[in-house]
């Protein structure tokens, strides 16, 4: 499993810096606009939303903003996976690129607004409970049962329902390989987290960190994972 991990790991770097420029590009956008969010107290890292305090004010912007940042996300995730898909399978789209990339990133941007608000309700229901502990555990059960959902609605040109489901398919016959590269990642996002907490200059470092490392490489990992399923993949591993 480490080893086939390992192989999967390297893979995923090489297209990362292959894809660079568009991570950059869609990071720098995100950036400015948690660092705008900042302000009041709004952050949005991989889905998972937290807030650190609810006044009219702020849900007067927070819910545009999750609008703003299913749609940002949708077009980013879309044409980091589609390019992923394209290189891996050796595929060779000119015809209809900006049509399946229009309707699947239609598809990506209802997933993340109806992922984002349902973790938005959850805060909403148990913030100040006695139950508030559940915030996090509900977070995290939607998060892992939606794992593989962009790559779903992207790879296999699926509609959001159906991605969510067959993405339920996929990980339980990947469950292994799955939580194998959660932690890996969670280990990645407890170090960038400690940046955050133990320097002053860490938010900002952490940011970046995030949008510009961590969140479009675990995509490109769930990415490579996926296509695992495809006979002409074998062929890189």
């Amino acid at each position: 499993m480490v080893h086939k991990f390992q192989e999967i790991f390297i893979l995923s770097l090489k297209y990362y810096f292959q894809l660079f420029y568009l991570v950059l590009g869609f990071g720098i956008i995100l950036i400015a606009l948690l660092n705008t969010l900042a302000d009041i107290n709004f952050s949005l890292y991989f889905g998972n939303l937290t807030y650190s305090f609810l006044t009219l004010l702020s849900l007067v912007y927070i819910i545009p903003t999750i609008v703003l940042a299913s749609v940002i996300n949708a077009i980013f995730v879309t044409l980091l996976i589609f390019l992923v898909r394209k290189h891996l399978l050796q595929e060779h789209r000119k015809v209809y690129v900006l049509e399946f990339i229009k309707k699947h990133a239609t598809y990506l941007f209802l997933f993340y607004l109806v992922l984002y608000f349902i973790l938005f309700i959850v805060y909403l229901v148990f913030v100040d409970t006695a139950v508030s502990f559940l915030i996090p555990i509900f977070t995290t059960i939607i998060l892992f049962l939606t794992f593989y959902a962009s790559q779903s609605i992207i790879i296999d040109e699926k509609k959001a329902l159906s991605g969510i489901s067959y993405s339920f398919y996929f990980l339980k016959q990947n469950i292994s390989k799955t939580i194998f590269v959660i932690l890996v990642l969670t280990l990645i996002y407890l170090i960038i987290a400690l940046i955050c907490f133990y320097f002053s200059w860490g938010f900002i470092a952490s940011l970046i960190l995030y949008t510009i490392f961590l969140y479009p490489l675990s995509e490109i990992i769930k990415t490579t994972i996926y296509l695992t399923k495809f006979e002409i993949f074998k062929s890189y591993l």
